[in-house]
């Protein structure tokens, strides 16, 4: 039901014990909120609402879906705070994250990212569907990476993707987020985050674009240094730290070197002489 120009606003009558796996109403014009019946949907595994007119808060409460792994909120006009529920058991098999283009604020909220237990580990077993397979997997999802909205079919397959930029968020990245060794995609741009970028395990594969539009932040891989950090100075030392070793270590050999063929040469002389002084010697006596 994506892109048919649908108006109005969600059913709210979302039954226990529906068996609905998908529901994609990206690109339409609803508007309102987000129907808490949606929790009774114990079964949803795809949810995109993304660019529609949707007003509301974040939908915490769809964390307790056991099953959900597509959540796409994108191009609304969600906004506050992301509030947690303080409840361990919140969105453990989700695999893309889709909140940008929003008017979310606040800090980046801990307890969410603490809770995607699918982005913490890579499972091997994971191959893409083959055109025979049906369900869910071979419908569409919007992403929108850089400004361009993509369709991907395979995308619990190929993605494993947050994207929280374009929105009013503020304070530090997480540290946390660099535990997320599953994740291919983090997208902050276009927020109000500032300080230093943290050096995680997973930081360092995450381009440029990850972090632009964030006048406060500094630090690898910006060009923007981050002083208290110690990734350039250690860097610098580390490199200058190795010129003087093998400076010193140059230095060294060419006197060993030096100080074995002076005492060589000294002990040829010494041999020459000793010889001379023999024969001369003998010489002597045969006169």
């Amino acid at each position: 039901m994506q892109h048919n120009n649908l108006s109005g606003t969600l059913p709210t009558t979302f039954s226990i014990g529906s068996a609905l796996g998908s529901f994609n109403l990206h690109g339409n014009k609803l508007e309102g909120k987000i129907p808490r019946s949606l929790e009774k949907c114990q079964l949803l595994e795809v949810l995109d609402l993304g660019d529609n007119l949707l007003n509301d808060t974040f939908p915490m409460w769809l964390g307790t879906l056991p099953e959900l792994r597509v959540l796409s909120l994108t191009l609304n006009k969600l906004h506050g705070p992301i509030i947690t529920l303080g409840s361990e058991y919140m969105f453990l098999e989700l695999r893309l994250l889709d909140l940008s283009s929003n008017a979310f604020t606040g800090n980046l909220p801990t307890s969410l990212f603490q809770h995607l237990r699918s982005m913490r580990k890579i499972d091997p077993s994971k191959k893409a569907p083959s055109d025979e397979e049906n369900g869910y997997y071979e419908n569409s999802i919007a992403v929108v990476t850089k400004g361009m909205e993509h369709e991907v079919v395979t995308i619990l397959f190929l993605y494993t993707t947050t994207d929280v930029s374009n929105n009013k968020f503020e304070g530090h990245i997480l540290s946390i987020i660099g535990d997320l060794i599953a994740l291919r995609l983090l997208n902050l741009s276009h927020n109000g985050l500032q300080g230093c970028i943290p050096q995680g395990p997973q930081f360092p594969t995450f381009e440029n674009n990850s972090y632009e539009g964030n006048d406060g932040l500094r630090g690898f891989p910006l060009s923007k240094g981050c002083g208290n950090d110690g990734h350039d100075s250690a860097s610098r030392k580390t490199h200058t730290g190795s010129a003087l070793d093998e400076e010193s270590n140059s230095e060294f050999l060419n006197d060993f070197w030096k100080a074995a063929l002076m005492g060589y040469m000294e002990r040829i002389i010494h041999n020459i002489y000793h010889d001379l002084n023999w024969k001369y010697e003998m010489a002597s006596k045969n006169h």
